[in-house]
């Protein structure tokens, strides 16, 4: 989120100053103001494109598989406790997740997964049953 807040602050003082320059170009017509006018429209362009891309990135795919477990598609501010008991013991159920390409996934018993920053405490407790009982 910071980096999106960064790109539209830079886009909006390249605009000002897009706009500061048109008003002394269309005043002198002089071809130095002319190239930083064009500059300075092909960078604002290309500060917007970065923030359409910063915002994409958001939107991904989140899923959470699993006994308990927990999938974020952005940051996390504060704490995630997960528990999870009486979950069958097969090997490969305990949980884990991480960011892929194609989104967020937290897969297994009581696995967590966030697609940003995790400011806070991440707990998670997971019993397994082996026996068939609960």
């Amino acid at each position: 989120m910071a980096l999106r807040g960064a790109l539209a602050a830079a886009s909006l003082l390249v605009s000002v100053a897009a706009g500061l320059v048109t008003n002394v170009y269309t005043d002198g017509w002089r071809l130095p103001w002319g190239v930083a006018l064009v500059m300075l429209v092909v960078v604002g362009a290309g500060l917007q494109v970065a923030v359409i891309a910063v915002e994409g990135r958001g939107r991904q795919a989140v899923r959470a598989a699993g006994a308990g477990s927990v999938a974020v598609g952005g940051s996390v501010r504060g704490p995630v406790t997960t528990r999870v008991r009486g979950v069958d013991g097969a090997a490969g159920d305990v949980g884990g997740g991480g960011a892929a390409g194609d989104g967020v996934f937290a897969s297994g018993s009581g696995g967590v997964a966030a697609g940003g920053d995790v400011h806070g405490r991440v707990e998670t407790s997971v019993e397994r049953q082996t026996d068939g009982r609960v």
